[in-house]
């Protein structure tokens, strides 16, 4: 399984859909089929709880391994940082493993 490392943001006090494209270490598509991903993402990636999640998410096409979670607004307008480290966990029966990880920036909002 092939590890990406990606930057994602999101708006301070906004909704936040965030769309996952998971791929194994050769390039190919991660099959999503009959499998749960997880997200979460912490302050500092030691602390015991996570700042934001943990998220079940949605799989929009299972064979090209994409999928979507949504964070809602209060979550988003709780966080005090601007850098969270997430990562995206694949359960498979009784097996789960790391898919994805990164940083999430959180952005203030310029608007009302």
């Amino acid at each position: 399984m092939g590890l990406a490392h990606t930057v994602l943001q999101a708006v301070r006090g906004d909704d936040a859909v965030l769309i996952l494209a998971l791929s194994n270490a050769d390039g190919t598509a991660t099959d999503l089929t009959g499998k749960t991903v997880t997200w979460a993402a912490k302050a500092n990636p030691a602390d015991a709880d996570p700042a934001l999640g943990p998220y079940t998410a949605i799989v929009l096409d299972a064979l090209a391994g994409t999928c979507k979670v949504t964070i809602p607004r209060a979550a988003t307008a709780a966080t005090s940082g601007w850098a969270y480290a997430w990562d995206a966990q694949m359960t498979d029966g009784s097996l789960k493993e790391p898919v994805a990880r990164g940083v999430l920036v959180i952005l203030d909002g310029y608007t009302a």
